[in-house]
């Protein structure tokens, strides 16, 4: 059976807030850089729908992906302040949320200066 170390069971949750914001960040850049790997292999455009199809599970995923890496910050903050990496998870999703949230406003504002 796996046994836990009590002296690394505190750092658990502030690691798991960490790998979050990191995935999170991760899937918004391959959400970003799938046209143009659509653009540089499938010229012929046979595959955009799967593309297409992948970029939004990676932008909707990434804004989930960002709000779980806070709540779990968050937590660990509050059950163990002696931890510094639920720090580092609140930076790294707070700047997501905030990026996703400029990101947002700039798709609005384009929407309505082209209509």
């Amino acid at each position: 059976m796996l046994k836990l170390n009590p002296a690394t069971a505190d750092r658990v949750l502030a690691v798991v807030s960490v790998a979050l914001s990191i995935a999170a960040c991760a899937a918004l850049a391959i959400a970003f850089f799938l046209p143009l790997v659509e653009f540089l292999f499938y010229r012929d455009h046979s595959e955009s729908t799967v593309f297409v199809m992948l970029g939004g599970v990676l932008l909707v995923s990434s804004p989930v992906l960002a709000i779980a890496a806070v709540v779990s910050a968050h937590i660990s903050r509050r059950y163990f302040p002696h931890v510094g990496l639920g720090r580092v998870g609140l930076i790294l999703g707070y700047s997501l949320l905030g990026l996703l949230a400029v990101f947002a406003v700039l798709a609005i504002a384009t929407w309505f200066t082209i209509r």
